[in-house]
């Protein structure tokens, strides 16, 4: 690489990494306190997220060293609900980043997985087991499959994925995830436990054991 590119390409990422983020509404006080605070998070590649917004936009970005990538948007007219709509940062993996969004007043989030070298969609899972709201403390996602007759195990830093039948008619809320009511990880096993009832009314606690150390490696 000839002195001139490489002195170019370093004025290029210090130029996007000095720019200014845009983080205010003139024209509307209650935006600037009830939207995002535009704070950044450092990722462990050395890229940059963060929420920005001005009066017409609200805009996730990820900040590569040459370029911006914008990954989530939310409608201006929503700004106070920034927080429940928009992507949510709840864990870093190795190659991806897990975001909870579309957070209803009463009702499951979603989830979504990023690429974090791109920012592609990898995955999206709807509700996932235990429906965390930050700091998600595990290195796999857990999820039902659309009929509830799989227990589905997602690790994000190998791509495997570890499905377990189950009997779905054990499941019967609206929201049939939300009857996991603990989700537990103890020397490689996955222990999930829930409540289901039997043709007589009777309440029983239910648990499910997966060995899961492989699918990890």
């Amino acid at each position: 690489m000839s002195a001139r590119i490489f002195f170019f390409f370093l004025f290029i990422s210090s130029s996007l990494f000095g720019q200014q983020k845009q983080c205010g509404c003139t024209t509307d006080s209650l935006m600037n306190e009830y939207t995002t605070d535009c704070k950044t998070t450092y990722l462990t590649n050395g890229f940059r997220l963060y929420w920005q917004f001005s009066c017409n936009n609200i805009w996730l970005t990820l900040q590569t060293k040459y370029k911006k990538i914008i990954i989530d948007k939310v409608p201006v007219e929503y700004y106070s609900y920034t927080y429940r709509l928009g992507f949510h940062l709840l864990k870093e993996f190795k190659n991806s980043l897990l975001f909870r969004e579309d957070c209803p007043a009463n009702g499951p989030c979603s989830y979504t997985l990023i690429n974090k070298f791109t920012g592609q969609k990898i995955k999206e899972f709807g509700q996932i087991v235990g429906s965390p709201v930050k700091n998600y403390p595990y290195n796999f996602v857990v999820y039902l499959s659309g009929a509830n007759d799989l227990l589905k195990i997602y690790f994000p830093d190998t791509g495997k994925l570890l499905q377990k039948h189950i009997n779905k008619n054990d499941f019967f809320y609206t929201v049939p995830i939300d009857q996991f009511d603990s989700i537990q990880l103890n020397k490689g096993n996955l222990l999930l436990s829930y409540e289901t009832s039997s043709n007589d009314g009777i309440s029983h606690k239910k648990k499910i054991i997966i060995g899961i150390s492989k699918y990890s490696r």
